[in-house]
């Protein structure tokens, strides 16, 4: 049977929800990145963009409308959290249903608080080390300079990132060049200099994954597999090589520099996924072209598109957190039942986790995503895997 998509609010979805029951959920939910939030909702800021995707841009919109990922507080998070968790468990899935849910370095004890607070058991957390994480730190040293009134020497010119970009182009904030000064490294006070190389933030390298399951209502492992097809990992369909799998998933890059220090136990014994590419990003969108607007995208037709400046216009997959298919196909695969199976993929964005199933060999798939964009975009990919 075709996955099939949904779009509406998973608590809306949830709370209506009389069909038969699930017996997993692989979902990437909102990572309630607080911080970013507040930067880009303040008066008088442009509307942000960051990069090809326009994350940023989203996250300033508000929250459960354009901005997905932002929340007034952690405990308003917490709370959205457990509210569908909870409608999960009693409407939704079957006892022992096995869960996983992605989750961001920065957050992720809010979510697993949030899922406990539902209802659900968390089993483990495992760890997806990929080392691809950009370092989003402040530099001590040029603080301490425009603390004291200082400005460094300029030595050149440089490009706007992605916000300023915006920035330019809404006119905001009196910017009307895509250049700005680049200044020297050099502090312009001793007080700064002492604090040269120092900075707030390290490179994010790896992400969480929680697995849950979902109560088991007093039956026993045996009573939940013969009963209702739930609550069992396929361990020999997972296994890498003959070894057992492991709670620690690595990609190519991660692998090969752990295999580089490690004489006797190699890490290659873990399961390996190299992180999604343009090209699968992009397979089955070769005729998605988008116009930047200040909500986010908007579809458009490739002559329209053509017209574009570079800045306004996006191709293919605009979604900024898009999984690589060979983890989402094993994850998928871990939660499979031996009997047919029927999984849940909550916040399913631009398809990859229904992808992911779909390839793990689930019978029936059901995505949960509020934005057209993004269903367009997974029923285009869901279309080309078929």
């Amino acid at each position: 049977m075709p996955p099939k998509l949904h779009e509406i609010e998973l608590t809306e979805w949830a709370q209506a929800y009389s069909g038969p029951r699930f017996h997993g959920v692989l979902s990437d939910p909102p990572y309630a990145l607080i911080s970013i939030a507040k930067r880009f909702s303040k008066a008088g800021s442009a509307p942000a963009q960051e990069g090809s995707d326009g994350r940023y841009s989203r996250l300033s919109g508000g929250f459960m409308g354009q901005g997905w990922d932002s929340f007034e507080t952690l405990d308003q998070y917490q709370d959205w959290i457990a509210d569908w968790s909870e409608l999960l468990i009693s409407n939704v899935l079957y006892p022992g249903a096995a869960c996983l849910f992605f989750g961001g370095t920065r957050t992720f004890h809010h979510l697993g608080v949030g899922l406990e607070r539902g209802g659900f058991e968390i089993v483990d957390c495992l760890m997806w080390l990929h080392g691809q994480g950009f370092p989003k730190s402040h530099d001590i040293s040029k603080g301490v300079d425009k603390a004291a009134g200082a400005e460094r020497e300029i030595i050149g010119v440089r490009d706007a990132p992605g916000y300023a970009n915006a920035n330019v182009k809404h006119g905001e904030q009196g910017r009307t060049k895509y250049e700005f000064p680049k200044y020297s490294d050099e502090a312009a006070t001793k007080g700064a200099n002492e604090w040269r190389g120092y900075g707030t933030a390290i490179k994010p390298a790896w992400e969480p994954i929680f697995l849950c399951r979902a109560p088991r209502d007093k039956k026993t492992f045996a009573q939940l597999a013969t009963e209702f097809g739930s609550g069992a990992l396929n361990i020999d369909g997972t296994r890498v090589g003959a070894r057992w799998p492991a709670n620690l998933i690595l990609d190519d890059e991660a692998g090969k520099l752990l295999d580089a220090q490690v004489e006797e136990v190699s890490p290659s014994r873990f399961f390996y996924t190299a992180k999604a590419s343009r090209g699968e990003k992009d397979k089955g969108l070769e005729n998605f072209y988008w116009e930047r607007v200040d909500a986010g995208f908007e579809r458009v037709d490739k002559a329209t598109y053509e017209t574009l400046d570079e800045s306004a216009r996006a191709k293919g997959c605009i979604h900024p957190t898009v999984k690589p298919l060979k983890l989402t196909t094993y994850l998928a695969k871990l939660i499979l039942p031996a009997t047919e199976g029927r999984l849940l993929v909550p916040f399913s964005g631009s398809g990859s986790e229904i992808l992911g199933g779909m390839k793990a060999g689930w019978n029936q798939i059901h995505g949960i995503e509020l934005d057209k964009n993004y269903n367009s975009i997974a029923q285009a990919r869901i279309d080309d895997e078929q």
